[in-house]
């Protein structure tokens, strides 16, 4: 542990002792519910590659990359941290090579932990939130972000899109959920997941003088960033906008790497971050060696592999869209443009619900789409439809050739 680490953390020792002492006295903890898309049935087949595999129309990320397909990236450096790695501990935050590596994504020089996706929400929301504190968040969205809060027993409040046949989020409504004084923390995730909606610059900056305005933290998901379409610009990070601002970067989503099970959490809050790295003494307490390694190497060829990426999202996506411009697909389906991000959130004609379709065309065709009542705010009538893999125009065909002969029933 550095000097510096030890300092914050002896500096933050007696904050903590009076924030658990306060919850004491509040409202009890509840229990973590079941992860609804983590325990839907089937899914782990699809997203592990299992033998005799379903097929997915909705997995999360974009095409995964092979061990050897990553490696042929690696430069000099890359080719010798994996070939002399050690199978000792690494640092707790991280090793020092790989988070000299993530650093080079921000400007503003944050305090860096490397831990998996999952678990940076989960540190995070442990280390800031307390009984009755109030967040506001992003709805529909990854369970986690909401959950985790939820057990501590904050109050949560959603922060819904405007329409969903181009989804926007709107700062006003934001500006209208927040209360300053008592929000504790505003969630985002841009890219969105599951309606890939994508603030403009200007609306996330007014999120940003939101959370400023009200004292209240911005944790943001940037999971998918690098993801835009077109010429869209990716949002400024968070921990570089503003000193309360949290992100979380990782290499599951926009590089394919869901297997390294890397991550990290990056802020300027110094304090929060000292409690998330004693928190993590609970949880994996090192990254694993070996992935770190790996994440050294993706990064180091970072602009490769997004470059790659976009280039399969905007195929897939030119494919998505005409297959939806078929009139025998839009009878049943309504099209719901995403703006970043490797999924969108179509609609069911006819009063069709998607638990059961998606059931019922799991087993008649093989494929898989994942209903809108695994996110809670997302309705019942939708589906969540991923372009950001390979070989989508196949599976559109058995999606079409199903919709033809059995509609959406």
């Amino acid at each position: 542990m550095s000097a510096s680490l030890a300092r914050t953390l002896r500096g933050a020792k007696l904050a903590r002792t009076l924030r658990g002492a306060r919850r004491l006295s509040t409202a009890a903890r509840l229990p973590l519910r079941p992860f609804e898309v983590e325990r839907f049935d089937g899914w782990n087949s699809v997203i592990t590659g299992a033998e005799g595999e379903l097929s997915s129309l909705t997995s999360s990320e974009a095409e995964p990359l092979s061990l050897s397909g990553l490696l042929q990236m690696a430069d000099d450096e890359g080719r010798r941290r994996w070939m002399d790695l050690s199978l000792g501990y690494p640092d707790q935050p991280g090793s020092s090579y790989l988070r000299d590596e993530i650093g080079k994504l921000y400007e503003s020089a944050p305090t860096l932990n490397v831990c998996s996706p999952a678990e940076g929400i989960f540190l995070a929301m442990t280390a800031l939130l307390e009984p009755g504190d109030h967040v506001v968040a992003t709805s529909p969205c990854y369970q986690s972000l909401t959950e985790v809060a939820r057990s501590v027993g904050a109050q949560i409040t959603p922060w819904t899109p405007e329409g969903m046949e181009k989804p926007r989020f709107d700062p006003e409504r934001l500006r209208e959920l927040v209360e300053p004084g008592r929000t504790r923390l505003v969630v985002t995730n841009f890219p969105h997941n599951p309606t890939g909606a994508l603030p403009s610059a200007d609306e996330w900056d007014d999120v940003v003088a939101i959370c400023d305005g009200a004292g209240a933290h911005l944790f943001h998901d940037e999971m998918y960033r690098g993801l835009e379409h077109g010429n869209a610009p990716s949002l400024l990070p968070a921990c570089d906008l503003t000193k309360r601002g949290i992100t979380l970067g990782g290499l599951s989503k926009t590089y394919g790497l869901p297997g390294l099970r890397i991550g990290w959490l990056a802020s300027r809050d110094a304090a929060l971050m000292a409690r998330v790295t004693e928190l993590k003494d609970y949880t994996s307490i090192t990254p694993p060696a070996p992935s770190e390694a790996l994440a050294f190497v993706a990064l180091r060829a970072r602009e490769k592999i997004i470059a790659a990426q976009r280039k399969r999202l905007a195929i897939g996506l030119e494919a998505t869209k005409a297959f939806f411009d078929d009139p025998e697909v839009s009878r049943h389906l309504e099209w719901s443009e995403p703006s970043a991000g490797t999924f969108c959130l179509p609609r069911l004609k006819g009063g069709a619900k998607a638990a059961e379709y998606c059931d019922a065309l799991l087993k008649r065709t093989g494929l898989m789409l994942l209903p809108s009542t695994l996110f809670e705010g997302a309705g019942d009538d939708r589906v969540r439809l991923t372009y950001a893999r390979d070989g989508q125009v196949e599976k559109l065909a058995r999606w079409r050739a199903d919709l033809v002969a059995n509609g959406v029933s």
